[in-house]
């Protein structure tokens, strides 16, 4: 069986969107630095959620909804967040987890910026 593709992932991570799951993973495979394959896998996997309402989404007034969306008010606290997030529950030492991030319109201007925030 041949691993996950990036596609695959995104698509079993925003069907769960917004509830933290086991998911079965079918057959991801496990290879070496020289590319032979090493074992199948197969067995649960824990996905964590978390979900922001983006900016401008967190107030119910029009006119600060507008405010924010127009001039990026909440970008920084959005991105923070976020990161606090991954780093209370990400595992660093297993080697295993991964971070999928999605974001639509503004959302995918917020996940670029962690993205980046991560890598750095």
């Amino acid at each position: 069986m041949t691993p996950l593709t990036n596609v695959a992932k995104l698509a079993r991570a925003v069907d769960r969107l917004g509830r933290d799951t086991n998911m079965l993973v079918e057959g991801a495979e496990l290879y070496r630095e020289h590319g032979e394959q090493e074992n199948t896998y197969v067995g649960l996997v824990r996905q964590i959620v978390y979900y922001s309402s983006g900016i401008g989404g967190q107030t119910a007034l029009n006119i600060e909804r507008g405010f924010s969306g127009l001039t990026g008010k909440g970008l920084t606290s959005n991105i923070l967040n976020a990161y606090c997030f991954i780093c209370n529950n990400f595992n660093f030492a297993s080697g295993l987890d991964e971070i999928i991030l999605t974001g639509f319109s503004r959302g995918a201007f917020t996940v670029r910026c962690l993205a980046n925030f991560i890598d750095k």
